[in-house]
């Protein structure tokens, strides 16, 4: 989700594919999208009737195996800005060349955070539970090392709160945890 708001506020337009239809720049946001576009039969010849550098690099990106490296390359700068003030991103297949910084990648995704924070508290609310009464937080994946989204997490729930969990265990115990709730053998007392 990120990764596309870094492709559609400043990679995409940088290669000016924000000349491309809406529809067709929304679908190459993300990794997982693209995979739909190079499957379509039709995407080739409405590149061809678009023409231009635009429809090129779609071209480059969809059919002459640049997707994955493309991707990836997006992917790893917004993981080094969760760590480094700014980042680089540097792909010379397409000749792209970006000097990204962390505040800026901060404002862009901002909406995005404010969604997730909204929908935090709008769960809390269902539930009746108060922030003060949640004892942990625990954050799994990519997302969680951002600095912006670790500080509106701390602001709500606070720091001591937060704690940083690896995905994958992370879902393997929660698992194992319901799979022992539901199947566990019961004691029959006598």
């Amino acid at each position: 989700m990120l990764d596309g708001v870094l492709f559609e506020t400043i990679i995409g337009p940088k290669l000016g594919l924000d000349a491309l239809p809406s529809w067709l720049f929304n679908e190459l946001r993300t990794a997982s999208s693209v995979r739909l576009l190079m499957a379509d039969p039709g995407i080739p010849n409405i590149l061809a009737r678009i023409g231009g550098t635009a429809a090129d690099v779609v071209d480059a990106i969809l059919y002459r195996g640049l997707a994955y490296d493309f991707y990836r390359a997006i992917e790893a700068v917004k993981i080094a800005l969760s760590t480094d003030d700014d980042a680089t991103l540097e792909f010379a297949p397409l000749g792209l060349h970006m000097h990204i910084r962390r505040a800026a990648f901060e404002s862009m995704i901002r909406p995005e955070l404010d969604l997730v924070a909204g929908r935090i508290m709008h769960a809390l609310d269902e539930a009746a539970v108060a922030t003060g009464d949640v004892d942990r937080v625990l954050l799994t994946g990519g997302s969680a090392y951002i600095p912006a989204f670790r500080r509106d997490l701390a602001a709500t729930f606070g720091t001591d709160r937060l704690e940083q969990r690896d995905a994958f265990t992370a879902v393997v115990h929660g698992l194992g945890v319901r799979a022992q709730q539901l199947w566990a053998p019961t004691k029959v007392s006598a």
